[in-house]
């Protein structure tokens, strides 16, 4: 379980992942909590369904976890394994934050600061897979040691174009490779991909889910919990 402090100006909310279920003594406190295993209503706070894919990494073999995948995903790693590139872990968040952010600009996506990622202090890892030095994919990872939970925060690719599209498409999946092998080599549990949309109204969110599917895995339902304290002042400062 994990509890980190986001500010905005003179208010404090606080942010704790992975537990049970909320504390009755936070009834009266400025927190969230997110993706808590209760699925009940808890007096005093707001709930939020959330649906993610959970990923058992340590009760299964790396075999058994290539196995899970798609065809088109196990083609396309074969076939990147074989490429000359460098992968690697590292906590260099101003790298990250570039990188994701040209990503976002193409995507037309919020940008990040790099105060967003500071908060989560050594809770965050990214990796990466680079072609001679020039970043391909990376991936942003929230780590709980105590719970085993290695959870996707964000991810980016290269500003792709017609003619490394597929390169791209495969070099990213084997970083996900990497990521599983490597944290399940680490003693983690389970692999979060981070939430899912099920909405099939949204043909971009259903083909992230579609992406994210071709991994393996299981649709978990969670809960977000918001005091109420917490809900009216995220409501007055428009932050989700």
């Amino acid at each position: 379980m994990l509890s980190i402090v986001r500010t905005y100006g003179p208010v404090k909310i606080y942010q704790k992942w992975f537990y049970p279920q909320p504390d009755i003594n936070d009834i009266f406190s400025i927190v969230v909590y997110k993706q808590c295993s209760s699925l009940q209503s808890i007096p005093g706070f707001i709930r939020k369904k959330f649906f993610t894919l959970h990923i058992e990494i340590a009760i299964k073999s790396t075999d058994e976890l290539f196995r899970d995948f798609s065809k088109t995903n196990q083609l396309k790693i074969k076939k990147a394994i074989k490429e000359d590139v460098h992968i690697e872990a590292n906590n260099n968040i101003e790298e990250f934050v570039t990188f994701f952010n040209n990503f976002a600009q193409f995507k037309k996506l919020h940008y990040l600061t790099i105060k967003d990622l500071t908060i989560y202090n050594d809770s965050i890892l990214f990796t990466w897979i680079n072609k001679h030095n020039d970043p391909i994919a990376a991936h942003a990872y929230l780590i709980d040691k105590d719970s085993g939970i290695v959870r996707l925060l964000y991810s980016a690719t290269k500003v792709r174009t017609e003619e490394d599209l597929d390169f791209i498409s495969r070099s990213n999946r084997r970083l996900h490779w990497y990521d599983l092998c490597y944290f399940k080599e680490e003693g983690y549990k389970i692999y979060d991909m981070g939430g899912l949309a099920l909405n099939s109204n949204n043909k971009e969110t259903e083909g992230i889910d579609f992406f994210k599917k071709s991994f393996g895995g299981n649709i978990i339902e969670q809960s977000h919990y918001e005091s109420v304290l917490a809900f009216i002042i995220k409501k007055i400062l428009k932050k989700e």
